[in-house]
């Protein structure tokens, strides 16, 4: 029987068309507007934790949906979203125009190469996947549910439901909408 992580995104945030990835930007909206639109979306059964990212635009929402059904929470910096390194911050239209080179380069080859100073997408998984497997060993998946970023969730179908990165990335993933997540795959390297 395949096991379901239920997982949301937080609320959008004011900075578009800027590379977000590790900035700790503050709630798009307020956390218990957030927490209990979630709250009231969220299928049977109670989940017994609440997983989130340590980035404010997360665990805000995280803290308040854990009290407001009465779940334990829990951090875990894995959950962090990608990390841009230099780039962070800026406009993409900035980076393309000053960075161009690297910009090229990384956009060339994305799977392999990180932003400068920034982290691989091989790295970004692993470090997912190592959260995954260890929640998978201690049979945690099924009484979670994770607030998280947008890259996490995808890595997270990569990882569960065997996706491809070329067609998660090419679907918008909700803001505060729950997602159920096969996590059929999620032993496996």
């Amino acid at each position: 029987m395949t096991t379901f992580l239920r997982c949301a995104r937080h609320a959008a945030l004011p900075l578009e068309r800027r590379c977000r990835g590790q900035l700790d930007l503050a709630p798009g909206e307020d956390p218990l507007v957030s927490a209990d639109q979630l709250r009231l979306a969220l299928a049977a059964p109670t989940p017994a934790v609440v997983w989130t990212s340590p980035l404010r635009r997360c665990s805000e929402v995280a803290a308040r949906l854990a009290a407001r059904i009465g779940a334990e929470l829990r951090t875990d910096p894995r959950l962090l979203e990608m990390d841009f390194g230099e780039w962070e911050g800026r406009s993409w239209e900035d980076i393309e125009r000053q960075d161009r080179i690297a910009y090229r380069d990384w956009l060339a080859a994305w799977r392999k190469i990180a932003p400068p100073r920034g982290e691989s997408l091989g790295a970004f998984e692993g470090r997912v996947r190592s959260w995954v497997q260890e929640r998978t060993r201690a049979g945690e998946i099924a009484s979670s549910v994770l607030i998280g970023h947008a890259g996490v969730i995808r890595a997270l179908s990569v990882i569960g439901a065997g996706a491809r990165w070329e067609d998660v990335l090419a679907q918008p993933v909700p803001h505060l909408d729950w997602l159920s997540i096969p996590m059929a795959r999620a032993g496996r390297p």
